[in-house]
């Protein structure tokens, strides 16, 4: 039976984490997140990111995969799932020639699944996830008109982001199409600030323009998966029966539209020792100017072929190939009304995954883990500089469950590794992004509820 001590213990757990993820968000310096929103996180399940980001035909018992919702009629126990990554990328500027190197951690997702009838197909998930971040620091320093003698330094900073609280339901029917849905609400915010001071005079007073919009809204997104039985067989020497199948998935989200307040502060100020800015006078002061943000529409397809080995106690992938194609309608847009920098964008992803041996055999860990690889290559959605941003990125990972068949209790725990390594734009832009990041995904799980044999 769910005891109240277990629910107590895994709902504190829960809550927890989230007060930690959302006071941990990453600090880095990256200029393309002035653009939109804000970048987008990585925050798709560390198990999806080893096998080339492709999400749409992943489905687990215990790995909840938030990025297609019809994955959820596949939860087989309870499970409390985080995600987290190290993040290390590296700029470099063509002209005038620089770099820079930054290292962060990046906390991904923290989500409850919960089977709300394993014999029925029906699972739910609801949790907490980053979206988008903001944080750049650029200072440009221009020279004085002819005549003139002054030059004019003008530091552009930037902060904030978008998360997401969301709930979602599955559904898995016996002719193995499985259908689902998120919804939740997106809230952020982004901070800029453009501060001009004169380098060479100390009789100006230094200038800075803020501004700080808050915004918040419903989404609403869905997507299905639909397996294709193609081959069976039994090995009546081990015990077992192969199944291969192929997996057809969509995903998509409606192109939603947040409410937005918008203030504006125009001063004076000045640096105190501390580095601090000490206002000296408020020039101007605008606040709450309501408007809307226009979020774009987007498309996810893919086509996967898995073999499936059971052996009457479990159920595991033995091996699975995919592709997956997204899209992204970015150039509808709209900040108060207004177009940005970006582009409709779009990503070919392909992966691979091989299991060994049964996940829960007596085998050592290397030897029960499940190794995957992966690559995606596409165009990025910011356009700064109208060149465009090509993007391309190689992944590895495995995964293993800790939990052997001849382990008595009722717990078990997944753990997931991802690494990535990839580069954002080409010889044709003026500043290129390469970037390694590693990320660990934790499933812990527990058999809630089980029928007595005895008394």
């Amino acid at each position: 039976m769910l005891s109240a001590s277990s629910i107590n213990k895994h709902s504190a757990l829960f809550v927890l984490t989230l007060f930690v993820f959302s006071n941990l968000l990453a600090q880095e310096n990256s200029p393309y997140s002035r653009y939109g929103i804000g970048e987008e996180y990585a925050n798709q399940h560390v198990a999806t990111k080893s096998y080339g980001g492709i999400t749409t035909t992943y489905a687990d018992g215990q790995a909840i995969n938030v990025s297609n919702p019809a994955s959820y009629g596949s939860i087989a126990l309870v499970t409390y799932d985080l995600g987290f990554a190290i993040d290390r990328r590296t700029l470099r500027l063509a002209n005038p020639v620089d770099k820079y190197t930054s290292t962060n951690f990046i906390p991904n997702y923290v989500i409850l699944g919960i089977p709300l009838s394993r014999g029925k197909g029906w699972g739910m998930a609801l949790g907490f996830r980053p979206v988008t971040r903001v944080n750049y620091s650029i200072v440009d320093t221009t020279q004085p008109p002819i005549g003139g003698t002054t030059r004019l330094q003008t530091l552009y900073e930037g902060n904030g982001g978008m998360n997401e609280f969301f709930w979602g339901l599955g559904k898995r029917f016996k002719n193995s199409l499985s259908i689902g849905f998120n919804v939740g609400v997106d809230f952020g915010r982004k901070q800029t600030n453009t501060r001009t001071a004169p380098v060479d005079s100390v009789y100006f007073y230094k200038g800075n323009r803020a501004t700080t919009t808050t915004y918040r809204g419903l989404f609403l997104n869905g997507g299905l998966q639909y397996d294709i039985k193609l081959k069976k067989k039994e090995d009546k020497i081990k015990n077992t029966t192969s199944t291969l199948l192929m997996r057809v998935g969509a995903f998509g989200t409606l192109g939603n539209t947040l409410n937005a307040e918008t203030d504006v502060l125009t001063e004076t100020f000045e640096y105190d020792q501390s580095g601090g800015v000490r206002t000296i006078d408020t020039i101007e002061y605008q606040q709450a100017e309501d408007g809307k943000i226009k979020l774009p529409q987007t498309v996810r397809g893919g086509l996967s072929f898995i073999k499936k080995i059971s052996d009457g106690f479990s159920t595991y992938d033995k091996w699975s190939v995919a592709v997956e194609y997204n899209k992204a309608q970015w150039s509808d847009y709209r900040f108060y009304g207004a177009k940005d920098e970006l582009i409709n964008n779009h990503m070919f992803r392909t992966g691979a995954s091989l299991t060994p041996n049964n996940p829960f055999s007596d085998k050592s860990m290397f030897a029960r883990s499940t190794y995957r690889v992966g690559f995606y290559t596409g165009k990025d959605f910011i356009n700064a500089d109208g060149n465009e941003l090509k993007v391309f990125a190689f992944t590895a990972g495995f995964g293993f469950n800790i939990r052997k068949r001849r382990s008595f209790d009722n717990q078990f725990t997944l753990i997931n590794t991802s690494f990535e390594w990839g580069k954002r734009g080409s010889n044709v832009n003026n500043i290129t992004e390469s970037f390694f990041r590693f990320s660990v995904g934790l499933s812990l799980s527990d058999v809630w509820f089980i029928k007595r044999k005895y008394e």
